[in-house]
């Protein structure tokens, strides 16, 4: 068990963890894009036989991994309508003795 630990080295000042970054393209989604645009029967015979096996989130999984997951816009409004306006206040609140 110590040589395991005697093999951790932190690293060097000025050193990064992960050299090379972050990967620059996900492959996945470019692969689930090319499905979602090309190829329109193998989509439909997938999703058919995910709704056979009562499975739809196969679908829903390969279209967020293709396109993203769309925003959800929420509108606050008062009765009238009108836009609400909120504010935060902090007060510092010296403790009694």
């Amino acid at each position: 068990m110590t040589g395991r630990i005697q093999n951790l080295k932190p690293w060097k000042p000025g050193q990064s963890g992960n050299p090379g970054g972050r990967p620059k393209r996900d492959l996945a989604a470019e692969i689930a894009r090319m499905i979602f645009e090309r190829d329109t029967e193998a989509i439909e015979r997938a999703f058919a036989a995910a709704l056979r096996k009562g499975d739809a989130r196969v679908f829903k999984a390969l279209a967020d991994r293709a396109y993203g997951k769309p925003r959800q816009q929420i509108e606050h409004v008062d009765e009238d309508g009108d836009p609400l306006q909120s504010s935060i206040v902090v007060r510092f609140v010296k403790p009694d003795d």
